[in-house]
């Protein structure tokens, strides 16, 4: 996996996967990255899959949504933005 530099990316996977980069953690669950980012840092980046973003949606504060006119094969899809969001455009 390419990493941009001074980042830290959180990985949720349950293959069992590992990282020999110190900037990469490697989490089995959702549950178990946002506990253990939770004591280094405030501000979270997500990028999904779709299962992430259904279960972390609900948990945003603000969303950074670019949108990409092409039409793509799938039957994945962002989930409907909560009521509570105002789109700042």
């Amino acid at each position: 996996m390419g990493v941009l530099p001074n980042r830290k990316y959180a990985v949720v996977s349950k293959n069992g996967i590992s990282s020999s980069n110190e900037n990469v953690l490697v989490f089995p669950s959702i549950e178990n990255a946002l506990k253990e980012l939770s004591k280094v840092t405030d501000h979270v980046y997500v990028s999904g899959g779709g299962q992430i973003y259904n279960s972390l949606i609900e948990k945003a504060d603000i969303i950074h949504l670019s949108t990409v006119h092409v039409e793509v094969e799938g039957d994945i899809k962002f989930p409907i933005m909560p009521d509570e969001f105002q789109f700042g455009f």
